[in-house]
């Protein structure tokens, strides 16, 4: 699931967030007479002195469209002229949008876990000519102007909604059923999505100690906690650790252990190593890896032969605070449970509101909604009189402990935006005062005509259906976490075209360096049963398991990854068969490369090896890398080393897929070995600061003619990434030479970087293109 914010500004350099005003009016879930309010009244950010435009916030599908009035009216009693605020016109545009959007946010099994939901853009002074209902859009495309709200420009109303099925599936559980926040968990959250911080529930019995833990197998406690308490673990280089009461109030001030990511990988090896010989049989460093990422050993299925090998009696130690200062705890102590943000933790806040009955007006009668709203109030009394009165209880959303949540807060009702049964559903507006005293009704009348103007009779049913909304700026922030790849968004990774160095002929045979731009096709085969169908589901797991989940991250990965794997057609290296290294030649989507490399690996997944097999072919390997000479005797040939066993032979076909593409390991190890790559080699470089160059290149046919410039997007920070892996002595030698397919590669990340980030791309006229110049956007199929 890829979104982003529905105004961007060009001139933000890596991922962006731009600084969303909250209008003044407008704000979610409730209006000041405590009417519902479907989302939230936005100001768009100003460029150069004018509101930028709005943007499609994820790839999905116009199902309504409503356009605005050309310009405002001079009528100053025309319906969308309503003072709501003052005596003059104060105009209101109407122009709206739907967009119907279906993606994915994790999978159980190879069964994706996929929901829909809506974005409504409402109050647009202008909509691209060009859109139509039907029409797909994607990520990021033009969709209008913001418009005016009571005569202040620059607004817009957003909101986000869900229907009943697919707010469960969204949320992993049934919205009927939402815990308290101070409930106690009784198993772990779910494993089909995972994304996020980690939060781990600690009962009371959790062993601790004040010293540093030597041995990572549980044993009898002389210490516990004493007071139950949750700890979340978030990783961005840096560890961070936050404490919580049971009721989700801030235990002291966070810890940090620095680059406490970037080492996970030395520190799950050093924890296997740690055990006495006969628990590593039972143990692999992979395993201990998703302990301290997750919490849990989460593997690639829910059943024990679904996992690399993990001691069940694994202890989790990790310094923590608590309410009497900081101690060593076990954070997989019997009695814990471990969550990620896809469980919407109802101990940060998380709350579903769907007890409001009446649900054919628009006025909010739901008691657990007036009980949050009353929660900062002091005394029974004065509750009980602020629940009698909307305007006392609408105050309190101005409090900062309760606009934070509220934010939280999911909530069932109605849309506002529905004609429907107009006195249903508005009526109730009239009882109050300033309409009751009113005896010529022209109040009324002026209001209830306003509403009409702004509401619309041929909603979709779909849209109407979807009465779950959340808070749509958080609603972002949280599934901006996701990172998980739908179908359509992982093709999107492919360039159309690719920029790539190479030799062309002359007509007497001669070969001359070149620089050729070629074409990348994708087969239907491709899409719907071959590499990207069999094996996207266990890259996505890749990316979640070894923290390859920011769009930076990301586009680093694949920039290395869609090149080495011939655009996502091969998982092994082009002629290996033939190459002095056979068969110990690259595969997976990084090319895992030479015995040393396939050993280490195996080592990694708790495969038991042959010391004497993996020293002898290490030292054959090495022999022949210097020794050019040896190498057209293929040395390494299987036929030298009897003790490589079939288990071998086949553990290594695996990692370019195997023969047979359904089976479990042969799915894993080409993605899996690429993000051991990644944590062994990679991860640190990949979060610098990726500051682009514009390189344009002279390209010509298979004949040596000039066809013009081509331009390709490449960053001191790719280098380093690239460099890491393939030609480790160059990584600081940043003068953009050795990498094998170091061009390519920088198409594949350009694109990468335009189809996962916001960032822009400088162009020759200097105009900040959305996609790299002179590429173009591949599109579903």
């Amino acid at each position: 699931m890829l979104i982003s914010p529905p105004f961007l500004k060009s001139g933000t350099p890596q991922d962006n967030n731009p600084n969303i005003q909250l209008a003044f009016t407008g704000q979610y879930p409730v209006t000041s007479h405590l009417e519902w309010h479907n989302g939230q009244h936005l100001i768009a950010p100003q460029e150069n002195s004018s509101y930028v435009e709005v943007r499609a916030i994820a790839d999905g599908k116009v199902i309504y469209l409503s356009p605005p009035d050309a310009q405002p009216s001079s009528d100053k009693d025309h319906p969308q002229n309503y003072a709501a605020f003052g005596s003059g016109p104060e105009w209101t545009d109407k122009g709206m949008l739907i967009l119907e959007h279906t993606t994915e946010i994790g999978a159980s099994g190879n069964t994706p876990t996929a929901i829909t939901y809506y974005s409504v853009y409402a109050h647009l002074s202008a909509i691209n000519k060009s859109l139509k209902a039907g029409d797909k859009v994607y990520r990021k495309d033009s969709l209008g102007k913001p418009g005016h709200i009571y005569a202040q420009p620059g607004h817009m109303h957003f909101e986000i909604c869900l229907n009943d099925d697919n707010l469960k599936k969204l949320l992993g559980q049934d919205p009927s059923t939402w815990p308290n926040a101070d409930a106690a968990p009784s198993k772990d959250g779910r494993t089909d999505a995972v994304f996020g911080s980690t939060y781990i529930y600690l009962p009371q019995s959790t062993p601790v100690q004040s010293t540093v833990p030597t041995q990572h197998l549980q044993s009898a406690a002389a210490q516990t906690l004493g007071t139950a308490q949750w700890v979340q673990i978030s990783y961005a280089g840096n560890a961070t650790l936050t404490s919580y009461t049971v009721q989700g109030a801030p235990i002291g001030s966070p810890r940090s252990d620095t680059e406490a990511e970037y080492k996970l990988y030395q520190e799950a090896n050093t924890r296997h190593n740690s055990l006495p010989a006969a628990d590593k049989a039972s143990s692999s460093p992979s395993g201990w890896y998703e302990l301290l990422r997750f919490g849990r050993n989460l593997g690639w299925g829910d059943a024990a032969t679904d996992k690399d090998p993990l001691p069940t009696n694994a202890a989790h130690w990790r310094k923590i605070v608590t309410p009497a200062g900081e101690v060593w705890a076990d954070l997989n102590a019997t009695g814990s449970y471990k969550f990620s943000d896809a469980d919407f933790p109802s101990v940060l806040g998380w709350n579903c509101i769907g007890d409001d009955t009446r649900t054919t007006d628009q006025r909010c009668d739901s008691a657990k909604l007036k009980t949050l709203l009353t929660s900062e109030i002091e005394g029974a009394q004065a509750k009980q009189e602020a629940r009698a009165k909307p305007t006392r209880l609408f105050e309190q959303t101005s409090k900062a402990a309760i606009a934070h949540k509220l934010r939280k807060a999911i909530c069932k009702f109605p849309t506002e935006f529905d004609q429907g049964d107009f006195e249903a559903r508005y009526g109730h507006i009239k009882e109050e005062d300033y309409f009751k005293s009113d005896a010529t009704g022209e109040n009324w009348k002026k209001l209830s005509a306003h509403i009409k103007a702004l509401t619309m009779t041929d909603l979709p049913q779909a849209y109407k259906d979807a009465q779950w909304h959340l808070h749509p700026l958080e609603f972002i922030e949280q599934m901006r976490r996701c990172g998980w790849l739908s179908k359509s968004e992982f093709t999107q990774l492919l360039p159309s075209y690719a920029v790539r160095s190479g030799q062309w002929k002359d007509t007497q045979g001669g070969r001359h360096p070149g620089v050729f731009w070629e074409k990348v096709n994708v087969s239907d085969q491709n899409l719907e049963s071959g590499l990207i169908a069999n094996h996207r589901i266990p890259m996505n797991r890749t990316l979640r398991k070894y923290g390859i989940h920011t769009p930076l991250r990301m586009a680093s990965f694949f920039g290395n990854a869609v090149q080495e794997s011939n655009w996502l057609s091969s998982l092994q290296e082009n002629a290996g068969s033939s190459l002095w290294y056979e068969p110990w030649f690259g595969r997976g989507f990084l090319q895992l490369t030479s015995p040393g490399n396939y050993f280490a690996y195996w080592r990694w997944r708790g495969r038991k090896l042959d010391v004497a097999l993996d020293t002898q072919l290490k030292n054959t390997y090495d022999d022949m890398y210097k020794n050019t000479a040896k190498r057209a005797q293929k040395l390494l040939d299987d036929a030298y080393f009897p003790q490589v066993t079939q288990e071998i032979k086949d553990w290594r076909s695996q990692v370019n897929g195997g023969a047979r593409s359904e089976l479990p390991e042969e799915k894993l190890a080409p993605s899996d070995s690429a993000g051991f790559y990644w944590a062994a080699l990679m991860i640190k470089h990949a979060d610098g600061q990726h500051v682009l160059e514009r390189r344009s290149v002279a390209i010509v046919d298979s004949n040596g003619q000039s066809k013009g410039d081509k331009v390709y997007y490449r960053s001191p920070t790719f280098w380093k990434v690239s460099a890491s892996v393939n030609l480790p002595g160059a990584v600081d030698n940043i003068n953009y030479a050795g990498i094998n397919g170091f061009d390519a590669r920088c198409s594949a990340y350009g694109v990468a970087l335009a189809v996962l980030t916001e960032m822009r791309f400088a162009s020759g006229t200097g105009i900040a293109l959305d996609y790299p110049e002179g590429y173009i956007p591949r599109r579903a199929q």
